[in-house]
């Protein structure tokens, strides 16, 4: 007999094309399920690593013994034996081969009809390579190529990436079609600077994705002062092969606002962005919180050099915001300064994105704002960060539907910015979209790895009562060093998220380790502790107003939870009086303007305590104003387990008490869980209901659910069970 057939006759090929086939479905589950549970890419390379050694094993047990009538032999043996090889073992690896057959042409057909459709007339601009010896003009080559970017962004029918996906590839060594398939584009253009006095080398390609293949290039020997006719001639000849390559429309063409100035002005503008761009660049641990003040000096010398150059202008705008925001300099020494680089930014540029975006950032109110994101947004179509700002903008005038589809064509302008695409997960939160927010999920962690990615995880994880994965998530935040304490680092939400978590599980320890020293308020009044509460919080008030929001605690975050603790401890005459003093300074207004996941809404708790203390009046105003805004969120299609906390709130105190229930009911069945659930006296009317007995028995059984499998994760006691 030959090898072949003893082969097939010991069912050796069988087990070898069944345990591919088996593999290959664990190894897209591993794929597709670790990301969302925080296991890193190392364990599924180990999956992949066990698997390949496992398959020459799988052959060798299958080729040394046989599945008998009375259990497994050695095939020696059950020859011997008289056992023939059952038939009915080998169907049943027929089966799961076709099974798995089956399984994958309908998973790769699935990929192929649901991933994104590549449009032909759609680029991305890589950052140029800096070929000078002198590693300080790398802000040349990155400026050289966001001119080019920028240049193309405004050709009618052209999808350009924006800057912030396509410089995320900077310094990296990635073949173009694997760069063109993250960035959902049919053509990249990449290329490299030589710089050395005033003389210059600008090598560019334009290259096929689909293939890796050269369309076009050329290299440009120049002088300096050339620098602008080298961009656009770069830019028009990319234009014209498109044309004839990709089927871009024939009357498309280069047309841009160029100001002339200076090749000082514009190499000190270059360097000046280059700083800029380095506040918040991927990869960073840290943000950059030198970048402002050095762009500002920049900016500040380019002007000098060349009065008329409108978009450094802008840039000394937007560097001074920056610093008065993170309160670097006073905003009183930059209201001056500001307001004479806008004025000059009017007069010089009025017809540059960049500028229309700079006005925006100084508009009066959010519909001028609207109306300058808009026209940046006409001059450059492509202009991702505009789209996200304009998402914003919309939200801030309640027009959420036009604001979710704003936030989606920021993420398909710019899919790899950090902020866009977490923009887009908040989008498919608010909506109340389960189908993709894993995905989305998925691509905001692959564009924010760090300590931001984690913030926003655990905060959708939190607000969807998600808290059995909050051990993967607490064990990826102890591998980032002074995660949400450290000052400087600025995501101060950390500890808060985690904190709530762990109190609503009624596992004190942990949760006193993440909020003692920040947010011992909540431990306080988790445990009935309100003048304790208050008196911290106080302190914290005062504390807060000095320090700067990029390393402190949230003011807002403290406002509401000094509300809070006055609403529980039946402090109403405090929290009235508290509120009033602040409305003028802290622009408070009856219900959050713009963020949709607040903690408990301070102008709710008010409205309560106008009740209680007599102003009836008052209080049915911002009452009926309250009850018909979130109305109005509601029918926009806001789907988010907060809202309908404060909707049954609300109905609490319009005696509504039959819907009060139904929302609160709502908001558990979405994921609604809080450790002042027993706390809050608004809810008092619900609690007397018949129906809240059984409402309230299923909230606690899946408390103590997930209780328990936090506390076996993360090995520490639970409540009653410490020796």
């Amino acid at each position: 007999m030959s090898l072949f057939s003893e082969l097939k006759r010991r069912n050796v090929l069988r087990v070898a094309v069944g345990y591919l086939a088996v593999s290959w479905l664990l190894i897209q589950v591993v794929e597709t399920l670790f990301p969302i549970f925080g296991l890193s890419d190392e364990l599924i390379r180990l999956v992949v690593i066990l698997l390949v050694t496992g398959f020459p094993l799988v052959l060798i047990i299958s080729w040394l013994y046989e599945l008998t009538p009375e259990g497994v032999m050695r095939a020696e043996a059950a020859d011997a034996a008289g056992y023939a090889k059952p038939a009915a073992f080998g169907r049943h690896i027929d089966f799961v081969i076709i099974g798995m057959l089956v399984i994958a042409v309908g998973w790769l057909s699935y990929e192929r009809e649901s991933g994104p459709t590549v449009s032909e007339n759609s680029i991305a601009v890589l950052p140029f390579v800096n070929m000078s010896h002198d590693p300080e003009q790398e802000y040349f080559s990155d400026g050289v190529a966001e001119e080019i970017l920028n240049m193309l962004a405004q050709v009618g029918g052209l999808k350009v990436t924006a800057r912030t996906s396509s410089f995320q590839f900077k310094g990296q060594t990635l073949d173009v079609p694997l760069i063109g398939e993250r960035l959902n584009v049919a053509a990249v253009l990449e290329g490299s600077v030589r710089k050395s006095g005033d003389v210059l080398r600008i090598t560019a390609q334009l290259v096929s994705t689909a293939d890796g293949f050269h369309l076009w290039s050329k290299t440009y020997d120049r002088r300096l002062d050339d620098i602008f006719a080298i961009q656009d001639e770069i830019a028009a000849s990319i234009v014209e092969e498109m044309k004839i390559q990709l089927n871009l429309a024939p009357e498309s063409a280069v047309s841009v606002a160029r100001i002339a100035t200076t090749t000082e002005a514009y190499d000190l503008y270059l360097q000046g962005l280059y700083q800029l761009n380095t506040l918040f660049a991927p990869g960073q641990e840290n943000t950059n919180m030198d970048a402002p003040a050095a762009a500002l000096e920049l900016f500040r010398r380019a002007t000098a050099a060349a009065p008329d150059f409108a978009p450094a202008w802008a840039g000394s705008a937007r560097a001074l915001s920056l610093l008065v925001s993170m309160d670097k300099i006073p905003e009183e020494e930059a209201q001056d300064e500001i307001a004479a680089a806008i004025e000059k930014v009017l007069a010089l540029g009025p017809n540059l994105a960049e500028v229309q975006f700079t006005l925006s950032e100084f508009s009066a109110g959010p519909e001028e704002a609207l109306q300058h994101l808009e026209r940046a947004i006409e001059i450059n179509p492509n202009y991702g960060i505009a789209h996200a700002e304009r998402a914003y903008i919309l939200r801030r005038l309640h027009r959420y539907r036009e604001s979710f589809e704003a936030a989606e064509i920021a993420f398909r302008v710019d899919p790899l910015s950090m902020w866009t695409a977490d923009e887009s997960l908040y989008v498919h939160f608010y909506q109340g979209k389960t189908d993709g927010l894993e995905e989305r999920l998925k691509a905001m962690l692959a564009n924010a790895p760090d300590a931001n990615g984690l913030v926003s995880e655990a905060h959708i994880r939190f607000e969807l009562g998600l808290f059995d994965l909050f051990p993967f998530l607490q064990r990826r935040a102890e591998e980032i060093p002074g995660f949400g304490i450290e000052e400087g680092n600025w995501i101060a939400s950390a500890p808060r998220l985690f904190g709530d978590t762990y109190l609503t599980l009624g596992l004190q320890d942990l949760a006193r380790s993440w909020m003692v020293g920040r947010y011992d308020d909540a431990i306080f009044l988790s445990e009935a502790r309100y003048d304790e509460a208050i008196e911290f919080l106080k302190a914290e008030f005062e504390t807060g107003k000095d320090k700067p929001i990029f390393s402190y605690r949230w003011h807002s975050d403290i406002i509401a939870s000094l509300v809070e603790a006055y609403l529980y401890a039946g402090r109403y005459d405090e929290l009235t009086a508290f509120l009033d003093a602040l409305s003028w300074q802290w622009g408070l207004f009856p219900l959050p303007d713009c963020c949709l996941t607040n903690p408990p809404w301070p102008e709710v708790a008010y409205t309560f305590a106008l009740f209680e203390t007599g102003r009836a009046k008052q209080a049915q105003e911002w009452l009926d104003h309250m009850s018909d805004e979130l109305e109005d969120r509601l029918a926009q299609g806001i789907d988010v387990p907060n809202h309908y906390y404060e909707l049954a709130r609300i109905r609490a105190m319009q005696g509504r008490v039959p819907e009060a229930f139904a929302a609160m009911e709502r908001a558990i069945e979405k994921g609604w869980r809080r450790w002042y659930f027993d706390l809050d006296p608004i809810l008092e009317p619900i609690r007397k209901s018949p129906e809240f007995a059984a409402l309230k028995a299923r909230y606690d059984t899946d408390i103590a659910g997930k209780r328990d499998v936090v506390a076996a994760e993360l090995a520490v006691d639970t409540p009653g069970t410490a020796q």
